[in-house]
């Protein structure tokens, strides 16, 4: 968890200057990631597993949650900077794309504007370039690759392909502060100051915008922002054209399975579902998976009272109120303002 992190702000994949969130609120979302975790990954069982063994993962030490916090908040500034600051270049750092990127931008936007003035250039961050606040921010990265390597064995690091740079940040600080046979509870010869980085695509719409908050594209993984209808009907919207990929990327199914999905499309195959078969799989699947069984059963509940509604279907029965309330979140209730006079 970035609670040490998250106070510096990541750059990566960004035009300008994250805003800077207090103390405070980094401390309640890194609270908040973590019970998320905790409540999905023992979620994910295996066909062959009990549930019982998943949930136990956390227990058993299969599954340890760590905040970087723990080792940040105690390190001094100088002693960062003599160990892990002496090992990085900023050659190296500089040729970042997430670095490059920003200060190309800021090059740019100098050479078509004459120099600003001085109350925009103090501005709090904003705008383009890059601060040495976010220029760091691998060099933190890099250094949780190296700090988990050493005490716990780390020696693969994942996430999206827009963390290749912090990825391999980490790789160059083992690599020259890590010597061989270091990393705790792992063999000295299989260890040797080797650690490796993958990545994989950023979860991206044929419009090529991003599932995320600071785009304006979130779907919460907390039922109090994101309620399991929500993110059910959300997913049922998905366009044909992304839907494959989608279950590829956010489902644990079979690509066997995902690949007859697909065939069954067409509206000519002997198996085709109707028009949103391929979506409604999606949706059950996903909302299951964050959610559990009770929120999925919630969604086809809400769904289908509304489309009962909508048909008018029922006539007798009017829709529940937590149907009512549904309709109210998801923006979807007409409405009407009336005058006061």
């Amino acid at each position: 968890l970035g609670g040490a992190t998250g106070l510096v702000g990541d750059p990566s994949g960004k035009r300008s200057e994250r805003p800077m969130l207090s103390q405070e609120e980094i401390a309640r979302n890194t609270q908040a990631i973590g019970n998320q975790l905790k409540r999905l990954i023992p979620r994910h069982v295996s066909r062959d597993a009990s549930p019982s063994s998943s949930s136990s993962s956390f227990a058993s030490g299969e599954v340890a949650i760590v905040n970087n916090l723990d080792w940040f908040g105690a390190m001094p500034l100088l002693t960062f900077l003599r160990e892990v600051g002496k090992a990085a270049r900023v050659g190296t750092m500089l040729a970042k794309d997430s670095v490059k990127s920003r200060m190309t931008a800021e090059q740019q936007q100098g050479e078509g504007e004459e120099d600003p003035p001085a109350s925009a250039s103090a501005s709090s961050g904003s705008g383009s370039g890059i601060s040495f606040t976010e220029f760091s921010y691998q060099l933190l990265q890099g250094y949780d690759f190296l700090h988990l390597y050493r005490t716990r064995g780390c020696r693969l690091q994942v996430g999206g392909s827009d963390q290749w740079g912090n990825i391999t940040a980490g790789t160059d600080l083992i690599r020259k502060m890590a010597p061989a046979g270091t990393a705790e509870g792992s063999d000295a010869a299989a260890a040797g100051g080797v650690a490796f980085g993958l990545t994989f695509p950023l979860l991206v719409g044929s419009d090529g915008r991003k599932f995320g908050k600071s785009e304006g594209g979130a779907v919460w993984l907390d039922a109090g922002k994101t309620s399991p209808f929500q993110m059910y009907q959300h997913l049922l919207r998905t366009e044909d054209r992304d839907v494959v990929k989608f279950l590829k990327m956010m489902t644990f199914l079979d690509l066997e399975r995902i690949a007859e999905v697909e065939a069954a499309m067409d509206p000519a195959h002997p198996e085709h579902g109707g028009p949103n078969a391929a979506q409604k799989l999606l949706a059950e699947e996903v909302t299951r998976f964050v959610h559990g069984e009770d929120g999925l059963a919630e969604a086809r509940e809400v769904t289908r009272g509304l489309f009962d509604a909508h048909k008018g279907k029922n006539a007798n029965k009017p829709p529940t109120v937590q149907v009512l309330e549904e309709l109210m979140q998801s923006g979807s209730a007409p409405s009407a303002q009336l005058d006061q006079k």
